[in-house]
């Protein structure tokens, strides 16, 4: 039961969002590397938009859209 309830936090806490909020099942390139490094990428992201607070990824997104000083911030 604990390993099932685990699958589903991963899941929900990773997963989905990758999928949902940032298409990653859409992206349809030859090279796995770079499959493999924008995955790693939008991993940190959503890493440090929560270490940062931000609870949604679409309001963080969007909060953000447009506004470099503030996203080059989060990162120091």
């Amino acid at each position: 039961m604990a390993v099932l309830i685990r699958y589903w936090g991963i899941e929900n806490r990773l997963h989905w969002p990758k999928d949902v909020v940032f298409g990653e099942d859409d992206y349809r390139l030859e090279d796995e590397q770079s499959l493999l490094n924008g995955s790693v990428l939008r991993t940190m992201v959503i890493n440090i938009l929560r270490l940062n607070g931000f609870q949604s990824l679409k309001t963080s997104m969007t909060r953000l859209a447009n506004r470099v000083d503030v996203v080059f911030s989060l990162l120091t």
